[in-house]
């Protein structure tokens, strides 16, 4: 008789199916809720890029306080101040968001939404490419077809604006690159939220929580 330890699939790095799912709407209502975020920055006029970021790092840093005084969750803070290097990884992708924050303000109110909507659009192919390159990640073949086409399309869209589109870039790589270096330092995600996250918690968080545990899970593979 067959050992039943035999049969069974092989374990995957994969999250269960019905997670993929939720992970999958709660992503597109991020994003659409994300698209509307110009709509919002114009109502906000005159005020500029860094009043408008300021305003977001003041107001989600009291929040922040604000759910760990309920929680009461504190324990982990004295840990986290004797490890320098994790707190390193914590400032550098703190200053990646800001730069990523104001800057798509700074597009929005300027009149280049679709340079920064280009930004994001690209952003998932500069994550694939860390992951690939820096974590050594396989893609499946369908994957790779999907990279394919996302790239092939942001060539098109890049191109048809007739110039190098600098925002667009320095909005993907930058916010590639702060989710990378939160990651990578493998810090709870209590304390990103609070001290990384005081000037980006935003909507995304649901889908971008799963995100940073198979970017730190990948670290630790590598």
């Amino acid at each position: 008789m067959t050992d039943k330890a035999d049969i069974r699939p092989a374990a995957t790095n994969e999250a269960p199916l019905d997670e993929q799912r939720r992970g999958v709407i709660q992503g597109f209502c991020a994003y659409l809720l994300w698209g509307l975020f110009p709509l919002y920055f114009h109502a906000l006029q005159p005020s500029g890029a860094w009043e408008i970021l300021a305003h977001r790092i003041l107001w989600t840093f009291a929040f922040c306080l604000l759910l760990l005084m309920i929680r009461r969750d504190w324990s982990w803070i004295r840990p986290l101040l004797h490890r320098p290097l994790l707190l390193g990884g914590i400032a550098v992708a703190a200053v990646l968001i800001a730069v990523n924050w104001v800057l798509y303000v700074a597009a929005v109110v300027s009149g280049n939404v679709s340079e920064a909507a280009l930004g994001y659009f690209l952003n998932p192919i500069v994550t694939v490419a860390l992951g690939v390159v820096v974590l050594r990640e396989r893609l499946r073949p369908l994957q790779w077809v999907a990279v394919a086409i996302g790239l092939v399309a942001a060539l098109y869209l890049s191109l048809g604006a007739g110039r190098v589109p600098w925002i667009a870039l320095i909005l993907a790589c930058s916010f590639a690159a702060s989710k990378y270096a939160a990651a990578a330092s493998g810090s709870p995600a209590r304390s990103k939220c609070s001290l990384r996250k005081t000037g980006s918690c935003s909507p995304r968080r649901s889908a971008a929580r799963r995100c940073n545990a198979r970017l730190r899970e990948l670290s630790r593979d590598a």
